[in-house]
């Protein structure tokens, strides 16, 4: 099984060398939940982890192979008044009765009283197209970035760095920051960023609400059903639990199909058997897990999404406060980090351009850096130096 999930390891892999853009939940969305919705995806199509997806019982003769063929191309159902009879002496398993229908209607049930499952054959699709969905932002800032981080970062990510070259790099990116201020360069930065994780927000949102959809209208209240049962399950277990499983009512593991064929005088006859599905058995599971990680996505991206607002374009005092707090290192630091804000006028884009480096720069390394932009005046090489060594 693992080695079908191999190319998919690097993906979670953070190298040291690798240049960080963003914050750690823009990570979990493009990194951990797209790596886990391409696992999934993965796994419902090996068949030879979990056997076949559908087994239907033999009917009057009928190959087992094609009712299986025939079930899993046009759906299985359930019947709806069945969720509500007694197990093991109404109905053989909860969701599937006794009734037989001859015809599209007359006797026994009609389609309105049964609910069809057909989503199973796009359970790995639906997968794989969330994951898309949820790497597009990040492609979308990636983008807007352009590599600048990672340019400007230079060899200053290092920890050891000949003071020479440690000098040049700083002078070389102290000049670029103060020019970059000048022309205005990095304006636009904080907005792109502020609308990607807008994006992430929404997208959590619009996956949930596609997901119920695809499975019925079902699944927004699911992890909260699952959660529920399982309480009342344990303070008064039940002879017969699955048949208040919420999962068995959004994936059943067991449903019927029914199968129309030419009779010998001609006349179509309705034919009508059970099925397994195995693979709700990992489906179930795997849409619990989604609907809880889901929950827990909303919630931190609208906490990152507050955050970066606030920091960022509502209150600049407070991103100053909160930069200050990163970078003190002693008495004189205070002077520095009010110098680099307030003297050299650095706007939200620049400081935002500040924030990232900060993330990748070596902290020496970036406390020498605002030493040099201390001064309102370009720094050069030599004054750089002076200052830093």
């Amino acid at each position: 099984m693992f080695h079908i999930l191999s190319p998919l390891r690097g993906v979670l892999k953070s190298s040291a060398t690798s240049v960080r853009i963003d914050n750690t939940v823009f990570r979990l969305h493009y990194r951990v939940t797209v790596t886990g919705l391409v696992a999934a995806s993965l796994l419902i199509t090996a068949r030879q982890y979990f056997g076949e997806p559908i087994n239907c019982l033999e009917k009057e003769g009928i190959p087992p192979t094609v009712l299986d063929t025939y079930c899993w191309l046009h759906g299985t159902y359930s019947s709806e008044a069945a969720w509500r009879k007694a197990v093991g002496r109404e109905v053989a398993y909860p969701g599937v009765d006794r009734g037989d229908r001859r015809g599209f209607e007359g006797e026994g049930q009609t389609s309105s009283s049964r609910t069809y499952h057909g989503y199973y054959q796009w359970v790995w699709a639906v997968l794989a197209l969330q994951a898309l969905f949820f790497y597009l932002p990040h492609y979308l800032w990636k983008s807007l970035e352009g590599g600048l981080t990672r340019n400007l970062t230079l060899d200053l990510g290092k920890a050891i760095l000949k003071e020479e070259e440690k000098a040049e790099q700083l002078h070389l990116l102290t000049e670029y920051l103060h020019r970059a201020k000048r022309m205005g360069l990095h304006r636009r930065l904080p907005t792109g960023y502020l609308i990607c994780e807008l994006l992430n927000c929404l997208n959590v949102v619009l996956q949930a609400v596609a997901i119920d959809q695809v499975l019925g209208g079902r699944f927004l209240g699911y992890g909260l059903a699952v959660l529920q049962n399982s309480m009342s399950t344990s303070s008064s277990p039940s002879s017969w639990p699955m048949a208040y499983d919420p999962m068995l009512r959004v994936f059943p593991r067991v449903s019927k199909c029914e199968y129309f064929q030419f009779g010998s005088s001609g006349e179509v006859e309705s034919l009508d058997t059970i099925c397994l599905l195995p693979v709700n058995i990992f489906n179930e599971k795997v849409f619990l897990l989604l609907w809880y990680w889901l929950l827990m996505l909303a919630v931190l991206s609208v906490a990152s999404l507050l955050y970066t607002l606030i920091t960022a374009i509502i209150l600049p005092a407070f991103r100053i406060a909160l930069h200050r707090l990163t970078t003190y290192r002693g008495e004189g630091e205070k002077k520095v980090v009010d110098g680099q804000f307030c003297s050299t006028g650095f706007g939200i884009g620049d400081t935002f351009v500040l924030a990232l480096l900060e993330k990748n720069l070596n902290p020496l390394h970036y406390h020498d850096l605002l030493i040099c932009l201390e001064e309102e005046k370009e720094c050069t090489a030599e004054l750089c130096k002076e200052k830093v060594v």
